[in-house]
């Protein structure tokens, strides 16, 4: 069993009434979800499974109309071609079901296993935010993904860096700005970490050649290239607040001004920006501390950082945490179109994600974590006075 050396922080919501209509409203928020949730004909789950049905040569080719291309690596592929047995709305509900075990068993294992505990106050805010609105409905690879990450860090709060390494390199061959956490390895100069990581990503992306063949990853790089979706309302990444304000977009939303080529130059220079602080930041904080910087950097640097990977963020923090720190991630998708057509309305409510995660990430990375998310400077393990600090 670990214990820790210090108190649990409290959120002003943990012991506040406040904390029984924040339930109640995650409650409401999760009912109205699960009924507006999209059908098969609409989730983005069936990108996945009309991708991974067809021969594999036509994997990435793009089709004319609904649904938009696919962009996983082809390693991802192999989870879903044993679910193209079924018929699509089958395999959809399934998915969906694989989904909500993972999400349940991840939420088990950071409240009853991770340094502090939730209280309802963590509950409704969970069931309330943006990312349960936008997974829940889109039937997406959050959830499923999600246990990759949490076993990665509670082995690396552990001093157990190869371990968690092994897990980390397969979610990494999947999701390529999870980058930002290599380049905090080789900070901390974590080279066996770092080496093992490597490996297992190679191993992932070593599967998927040898069933598909190079051919396929020419097209999955082609495909990357050319994805034409950052500006979606719901990317909330620095890539896409920019692309929305400042360059003309498939949405159809109009920008402050069309200037393409200065909004480029300036995603890359903030991007850079923001991944060089949060690891200058970070270097020498324990994992707790530094996991949501680090996420929270690696999806503001990310072309495509989607709403609903801010459950990524979770480990380290709390929900409750995160609402105090960033309300505008609560702000349901249905308000996001306010105000258009118009450039303003698109750089500021239209934007919304973007700025609320910009907002988050200035406080984990910045003086205000050690505030409001309490830092664990040594852990022991109870019982084992020799055992190592876990950091």
């Amino acid at each position: 069993m670990i214990s820790s050396d210090r108190t649990p922080g409290q959120t002003a919501l943990d012991r506040s009434p406040i904390r029984w209509l924040l339930l109640a409203a995650g409650v409401v928020m999760a009912i109205y979800a699960w009924q507006i949730r999209q059908p098969p004909s609409t989730s983005d789950f069936t990108i996945f499974y009309v991708s991974a049905k067809r021969p594999p040569s036509e994997m990435y080719v793009r089709p004319v109309g609904p649904p938009r291309g696919n962009m996983n690596a082809p390693q991802f592929q192999l989870l879903i071609r044993p679910l193209t047995w079924w018929p699509l709305a089958t395999a959809s509900e399934v998915w969906r079901g694989l989904n909500l075990v993972a999400l349940c068993g991840c939420v088990w294992g950071l409240t009853r296993k991770g340094p502090e505990k939730w209280t309802a106050a963590d509950y409704g805010a969970a069931l309330a935010w943006a990312p349960f609105h936008h997974e829940l409905t889109l039937n997406q690879v959050t959830w499923i993904l999600w246990p990759l990450l949490v076993w990665t860090w509670w082995c690396w709060r552990q001093d157990r860096w190869a371990a968690g390494a092994v897990a980390f390199g397969v979610a990494l061959s999947l999701k390529a700005f999870l980058g930002v956490f290599l380049l905090w390895l080789v900070v901390r100069r974590q080279w066996r970490a770092v080496g093992v990581s490597l490996a297992a990503a190679a191993a992932a992306f070593g599967a998927g050649l040898a069933v598909y063949g190079l051919d396929v990853f020419r097209n999955w790089t082609a495909a990357m290239a050319g994805a034409e979706w950052p500006g979606a309302f719901s990317n909330a990444s620095i890539r896409g607040l920019i692309d929305r304000s400042l360059t003309k977009n498939f949405t159809g939303a109009p920008p402050l001004v069309d200037v393409p080529r200065f909004a480029m130059a300036l995603y890359f220079v903030s991007a850079a920006a923001i991944v060089t602080f949060t690891l200058l930041r970070t270097r020498d904080r324990d994992v707790d501390v530094s996991w949501p910087a680090l996420m929270a950097s690696a999806l503001l640097a990310s072309p495509l950082g989607w709403v609903y990977y801010l459950w990524w963020v979770l480990p380290g923090t709390r929900p409750s945490r995160m609402l105090l720190i960033s309300p505008l991630l609560w702000v349901p998708f249905a308000y996001i179109t306010i105000g258009q057509p118009a450039g303003w309305a698109t750089a500021t409510i239209g934007s919304v994600y973007s700025w609320g995660l910009l907002l988050a990430w200035s406080r984990l990375a910045g003086d205000g974590v050690l505030r409001i998310g309490p830092v664990h400077p040594r852990q022991v393990v109870q019982g084992d006075a020799d055992a190592p600090a876990i950091r």
